[in-house]
């Protein structure tokens, strides 16, 4: 496949219905401009319609040749292109044609750069992995630099200073590192935070007043609460300084990833959540997979899902348009994350088209609710939600996990797809399945239980069913190892 209908292929998932028949001639005029851009050369754009440029403002496009980057705001109809590096970038307008010298390239997702002397440090290690998991991966330093290369605070849409009592002892090193970022952050506006390491402002002040720099100041010790209120603050500063070039006309474009996913979508997320690092094994655990603990989505993930929704919701998003490769319970805690009575809805990409949240609906019931015996006289209550497995398996692999770890309920209820099972199901499907679910847990919960939540589905209908859920009752959700094995306990929603 060419560049050519490469483009037009990916701009047909991102413009609206309507607008389809024009991507093949937006497509052609891009195509001709990576090849400018290649040669050094000037390129007479010809100007296709406003309204395609205004649709795709502030986004990122990536393909196999070039990433190419839709100017927001007054910027739109200006067109920036480079390698999937940033390098090699020119910027041109699209309604004149005019290419200007190379300006600076805006990574995407967003980064944080920590000037720190402690890299090391429990503190700062332990900060970093809680940025990432919120979707602000700390800039390192490249080994190698050029002239078309940013450096990472020139790249950073956030800096965060670390400072110690050992870092104020070399004084001119810390007034240096003090006025670069000064001056990055005059020079565009880039938000500071300085983070006091088991330091007083006392000890501080006479080197640095935050406050007379229009700076943030926050502090961190020992307890891990405190690392969770810096990240959570630097999230929050970075996504209301950046909102108008992340969010365009009420929409985030977004990852989710808990791996790697075999093929990686053409779009650059403004923000990404990569959760891959606690689903990698870990020495000497010699599986493909591991899945977080109960302790680690109560201690790390659901918080920075909860710091997440609680800084977009300052902003004017309305819709997040998902790009996900992630497992069910993953899934099932962003889409609670962002429920429904927060008024977001969620556009993803499942497959090759575009699924969509949608209200309540109680009296859609497309898949056959089959009872099954109880394993005890508690008011806990377990849903099997079998979309994609045999007719029945998923039921023999909840009474093995049964049996093994004693789990009783006092109900148990399987949701089937009626026979004959066809194809894949459909976003019209998945609607209906995900209100079917939220019916059956209201019908069936009881006052001071838990409901356990077992699922062989698509993702993207885990999110929609996190996205239903309200949480009277306690969820707690379970994964089943990839390559089989017993089902794990993951999140408890409540």
């Amino acid at each position: 496949m060419g560049l050519s209908a490469e483009i037009e292929r990916t701009l047909r998932t991102v413009l609206p219905t309507d607008m389809h028949g024009h991507a093949g001639q937006l497509a052609a005029v891009l195509d001709n401009l990576v090849r400018a851009s290649e040669s050094n050369g000037r390129y007479p754009a010809s100007t296709p319609d406003p309204s395609l440029l205004g649709a795709l403002a502030g986004r990122a496009l990536r393909f196999s040749d070039a990433q190419i980057v839709f100017g927001p705001g007054a910027q739109t109809g200006d067109v920036t292109i480079g390698n999937v590096a940033g390098r090699d970038v020119v910027t041109v307008n699209i309604y004149t044609g005019e290419l200007r010298p190379a300006t600076p390239f805006v990574h995407r997702p967003a980064t944080l750069y920590l000037s720190t002397t402690a890299p090391a440090s429990p503190q700062v290690a332990g900060l970093a992995r809680r940025l990432r998991l919120r979707g602000l991966p700390v800039a390192s330093t490249p080994s190698t630099t050029s002239a078309n290369t940013q450096t990472p605070l020139e790249s950073a849409a956030v800096c965060l200073l670390h400072v110690t009592a050992a870092r104020l002892k070399n004084r001119a090193a810390f007034d240096q590192d003090v006025k670069r970022i000064r001056d990055e952050s005059q020079r565009r506006h880039l938000p500071v935070l300085v983070l006091r390491d088991s330091l007083t402002t006392r000890r501080l002040y006479p080197s640095l007043r935050p406050d007379q720099l229009g700076w943030v100041e926050c502090e961190v010790g020992e307890a891990v609460t405190q690392l969770d209120q810096v990240a959570a603050q630097a999230l929050q500063v970075t996504l209301l300084s950046r909102a108008a070039s992340l969010i365009n006309a009420g929409v985030l474009d977004m990852g989710f990833y808990t791996g790697a996913p075999s093929n990686p979508d053409a779009i650059v997320p403004a923000l990404s959540l990569n959760w891959s690092e606690l689903y990698a094994p870990q020495p000497p655990d010699p599986g493909p997979v591991r899945y977080p603990p109960p302790d680690e989505w109560r201690e790390l993930l659901l918080p920075a899902l909860d710091d997440l929704r609680f800084s977009l919701g300052h902003t004017s998003l309305r819709c997040i348009n998902l790009f996900a490769f992630a497992r069910l319970a993953a899934c099932v805690a962003l889409g609670y994350s962002f429920r429904s009575v927060a008024g977001l809805q969620f556009r993803l990409r499942q497959g090759e088209g575009w699924w969509e949240t949608a209200p309540h609906n109680s009296s859609l019931q497309p898949l056959d609710l089959v009872p099954l015996d109880a394993t005890g006289d508690s008011p806990d209550l377990i849903l099997e939600l079998n979309v994609t497995s045999p007719r029945g398996k998923l039921s023999r692999d909840v009474s093995h996990y049964l049996e093994t770890s004693g789990l009783a309920v006092g109900q148990r209820i399987a949701l089937e797809r009626p026979p004959p099972i066809g194809n894949q199901i459909d976003a019209a499907d998945a609607q209906a399945i995900a209100s079917q679910v939220r019916t059956v847990l209201q019908q069936y919960s009881r006052p001071g239980g838990v409901n356990h939540l077992f699922m062989a589905a698509p993702f993207g209908l885990a999110l929609m069913i996190g996205w239903h859920l309200n949480t009277l009752t306690p969820v707690q959700c379970y994964e089943l190892p990839q390559g089989g094995g017993a089902y794990l306990p993951a999140c408890r929603i409540t």
